[in-house]
């Protein structure tokens, strides 16, 4: 069986993630490349910087079959707009990249272009949206439905039948009970329990979870 060759759209934290867990499913990884035209790295992890994601040369290289890639990419709203060009010009999707450990139910729903870590639960009827990133030892309960470009740290709880709309970020160590909605750009900080819906762009922390005042 031939290695999954993969290249990583990303050279910050999210890349190197991403990067540690291809390692460790043993994948090759033929290169990273930046999200910023002006990037002076030649190589990351020991791993070659290839350049700028969108130069014609590594599009084209994104065309081959034997090669897949994956955007990871740090800010949730350029990851969604790397992926959109990317894909429009390649006509292939991001790979997903799940942890062995995680539990994932069979009636859960996963685009491409997720990353869930280790020791992590998708419940039944979950909605996982592409390039949305999961860390580890989260709980997801079921007929939960997360958008696109969302964030959820490690150590999160999320209940059933929680909406969580596009560009979430939601801390370590939260918890999100049953029935609540997170609105676009909506940001829960560590620790923080959420009994109420979260508004568009709104942040809460605290135990209830309050919002902060801007």
């Amino acid at each position: 069986m031939e290695k999954l060759v993969v290249i990583v759209v990303g050279t910050g934290e999210k890349a190197q993630t991403a990067a540690e867990y291809l390692l460790e499913q043993d994948a090759v990884i033929y290169g990273f490349l930046s999200e910023n035209e002006k990037n002076e790295l030649t190589e990351y992890l020991d791993i070659p910087v290839l350049g700028y994601y969108e130069d014609k040369t590594y599009l084209n290289l994104l065309k081959k079959p034997e090669i897949q890639y994956f955007i990871a990419v740090q800010d949730s709203e350029k990851r969604i707009k790397v992926s959109q060009k990317v894909f429009s010009t390649c006509q292939k999707h991001s790979i997903s990249i799940i942890h062995p450990s995680t539990v994932i139910s069979r009636t859960a729903s996963l685009a491409q272009g997720v990353m869930i870590g280790p020791l992590s639960y998708v419940g039944e009827g979950v909605k996982i949206e592409a390039d949305t990133f999961i860390g580890s030892h989260v709980s997801v309960g079921r007929n939960t439905q997360i958008d696109r470009g969302c964030d959820v740290a490690s150590g999160v709880k999320i209940g059933s039948e929680v909406i969580i709309e596009k560009n979430v970020f939601i801390g370590l160590n939260a918890t999100i009970h049953n029935g609540i909605k997170l609105s676009e750009g909506a940001v829960i900080l560590s620790g923080s329990t959420v009994f109420q819906s979260v508004k568009k762009g709104e942040s809460v922390m605290g135990n209830p979870a309050q919002a902060i005042k801007k």
